[in-house]
Order: C-alpha cells, then sequence, then structure tokens
C-alpha cells in the first residue's frame, strides 16, 4: 500500500501577494493624502499667523493699548467719523500737568501714530504701525477706548480689535 503525503503549503500564493499590495496602495494613497492636505492647512494658518501684516497689527494693538492706559481721563477726542483718537498723558511722573498727547490715526491704507508736546501742541514724531489697512475704528465707551483695525493678507481679510481703560486723572 502506498502512502500518501500530505504537503501543507506555507507562504502566499500570487492572488494573495496581488491582493495585499493593492490594499497597501490605496491605504498608502488615502494616509499620504491627508497629510498632505493637513500641511497645506498649516501653511495657510502659519502664514496668517505670522505674516508681516498679522505681526505689526498686533504691535498696533500692544502701543494702543500701552498708550491709552496711561493717559488722562480729563481728555480724549475721537473724530466723528472713528477714524483717529487723541490722548493725553503725563510725560512723566514728576509732570504736574498733562503735557503729552498720541494720536492713532487711519489714513490710505495705513494706520499711524503721533507723539507730540500738548501745549502748545506740537508733533515729535509719526510713524507708521500697520499697512495694507482697509479699515480702522476708534470709539469710546465711559472710561474704555476701542480700536477695531480690519487689514488684508493677500486676498484675505483679518480683523483684529482691541479695547483700554484710561487709567490716569
Amino acid at each position: 500500500m502506498k502512502k500518501k503525503h500530505r504537503y501543507f503549503r506555507r507562504g502566499l500564493t500570487l492572488l494573495e501577494m496581488v491582493i495585499a499590495c493593492t490594499i497597501f496602495v490605496i491605504m498608502t494613497f488615502g494616509v499620504s493624502s491627508v497629510l498632505s492636505s493637513n500641511q497645506r492647512l498649516w501653511n495657510a494658518m502659519y502664514n496668517r499667523t505670522y505674516s508681516d501684516e498679522a505681526t505689526s497689527a498686533h504691535l498696533a494693538k500692544k502701543m494702543f493699548d500701552a498708550c491709552i492706559r496711561k493717559s488722562s481721563k480729563k481728555e480724549l477726542k475721537i473724530d466723528t467719523n472713528s477714524k483717529w483718537v487723541e490722548s493725553y498723558y503725563y510725560a512723566d511722573e514728576t509732570s504736574t500737568q498733562i503735557d503729552r498727547y498720541v494720536r492713532f490715526f487711519y489714513l490710505e491704507g495705513a494706520l499711524f501714530v503721533e507723539h507730540g508736546l500738548a501745549n502748545p501742541k506740537e508733533s515729535l514724531n509719526v510713524h507708521i504701525l500697520c499697512d495694507n489697512v482697509t479699515n480702522c475704528l476708534f470709539k469710546q465707551s465711559g472710561r474704555s477706548v476701542h480700536m477695531l483695525l480690519t487689514y488684508q493678507i493677500g486676498n484675505q481679510t483679518q480683523t483684529i480689535g482691541t479695547s483700554a481703560e484710561m487709567h490716569n486723572d
């Protein structure tokens, strides 16, 4: 009587290998498309946050806050069209009267700041704080002064707002 040999197959058939490779390719394509999309979104958000326009807008916000906080509550002027604000402050701690002013104004696509002497009124310097500005509005609410700055980054419009309270008498 002849003995039957049982052969156990080891390894993969060609069909199984083709199916496994196809599944691997589909999964790799899916993962790479998700990673690519996330990278594009991250780059867009990074550019929007750290662009020159965004950086100068945040610096303008900080300067506005600092200047308004040291201003006197006694005198504040705001344009009827809300395009500029002018506040007065003490030059230093030894001053007995308000002797300086700061003026923030929007003009031709830029936000400017002007510092000067209050009496007699004399401008000491004027600086551009932020370019690519599409609009800037100022308003007062009690002892607080608000600034709403809208600027362009490429084809996108961003808005930054701030509010500061005048602390000096």
